[in-house]
């Protein structure tokens, strides 16, 4: 048990102990917020597509205490605003006219009429339909487009500046910015890196080497020069969508956010070619939400503070909790977690760096009215003003 750890269970004893007789604030909606801070929740589930939808979704986070809401609007499936660049979302396809024409443009106006900002969230790899297929090959991973065709990472950020140039956001959320989609465990590295015969030549090319040979070495452990040489080719293709994508949105909305959803500093995921840590440190992105959503005493410790220590600014650094619990067998049956245990978590995201003024959650699909009324009453107790509105200033549409 390290000495970290041990601070950090004292202090989320502390909050627990704070937590326990907090009693709900029935007048929260009446009181104008005098403090500064970001309080962010995630919606992967697009749980805004109606009129009806999307005001039942703001009126909840809002009565939570939460000011930043970050709804996924592209999850490998399509668009979900009108666009030419791709078909829409099925989940949007499926409205039939329920939906509003442009339900995103509603989201954001509503969200900015109570004070909420929105940063849209792209699954930037992540594929989950069988479509764009001039974007990926044989020997892709599954579920994954090809990150090192310069043609999909062109095309993905053309995607993602079509709703940055079009509307009125306050930032952007990029996930799944990695080669493939699976989390590789400790035991089996060779996992989710693209071995078509076009990514063969382009390692070849690039790294003088071979890579279904150093693919091998990696899987048997016998070379950190080929994990290495693999990780660097990854990370190249990576870090040019995002580059590019920070180019784009400087030129065109200087003042927005980028954040990044990772599991910052992990093995895999550099492997994968993800280092968000690296692009922190570079101002290549302003936050990186570190997802760590299971229970508090499962946190990575390990990971958490060699992350934070390796960041010129630790305050870049924002612990994303979770609200829900799974089953041992499957991961996919997941419930609400109990909402005195959320609300705890909650409130550790938001001391977790001194001075940073921000918490994070994931998800609005699994916030139950239980949770939200703990949350409203303890973290949350003192309603507040997201702190980025400030970059907009005269820049904005």
């Amino acid at each position: 048990m390290t000495l970290g750890w041990l601070v950090a269970s004292v202090l989320f004893q502390i909050f627990l102990a704070d937590n326990c007789n907090a009693k709900e604030s029935s007048d929260f909606q009446n009181v104008s917020p005098t403090k500064v801070e970001n309080r962010i929740i995630l919606d992967e589930d697009f749980s805004w597509l109606s009129e009806k939808e999307a005001d039942l979704v703001l009126d909840r986070i809002s009565r939570a205490g939460f000011n930043v809401f970050v709804p996924a609007v592209w999850h490998g499936r399509g668009v979900s605003w009108p666009s030419k660049l791709a078909p829409k979302e099925p989940r949007w396809a499926d409205k039939r006219g329920q939906s509003e024409t442009d339900p995103l443009k509603y989201l954001i106006k509503r969200a900015h009429a109570l004070g909420i900002e929105v940063h849209p969230w792209f699954t930037v790899a992540l594929r989950q339909r069988d479509f764009l297929r001039d974007l990926y090959d044989v020997g892709t991973p599954e579920e994954a487009f090809n990150i090192h065709l310069p043609t999909f990472r062109k095309y993905i950020v053309d995607v993602m500046m079509d709703v940055v140039q079009n509307y009125d956001i306050d930032g952007v959320n990029l996930d799944y910015v990695r080669s493939g989609m699976s989390e590789c465990r400790s035991a089996n590295y060779y996992c989710d890196i693209c071995v078509s015969s076009y990514c063969v030549a382009d390692y070849q090319s690039k790294t003088h080497r071979d890579l279904i040979r150093d693919m091998a070495l990696v899987k048997q452990r016998l070379d950190k020069v080929a994990f290495d040489s693999i990780a660097a080719w990854n990370g190249a293709a990576i870090e040019d969508i995002v580059r590019s994508l920070r180019m784009r949105m400087t030129k065109s909305k200087p003042y927005l956010i980028l954040s990044v959803d990772t599991h910052a500093g992990y093995d895999w995921v550099k492997f994968q070619g993800a280092n968000a840590i690296k692009w922190a440190n570079d101002g290549v992105i302003d936050l990186i939400l570190h997802m760590e959503y299971d229970k508090f005493e499962k946190f990575r410790w390990p990971l958490i503070n060699n992350a934070v220590k390796a960041l010129k600014d630790p305050k870049m650094f924002v612990l994303m909790v979770g609200n829900y619990d799974h089953s041992r067998w499957n991961k996919d049956d997941v419930w609400a977690r109990n909402a005195k245990e959320t609300a705890e978590l909650v409130k550790f995201s938001q001391k977790f760096q001194p001075g940073a003024n921000i918490a994070a959650l994931y998800s609005y699909s699994t916030l139950s009215d239980e949770q939200l009324v703990t949350i409203r009453s303890t973290a949350f107790r003192t309603p507040a003003l997201p702190g980025w509105h400030k970059k907009r200033g005269s820049s904005q549409n």
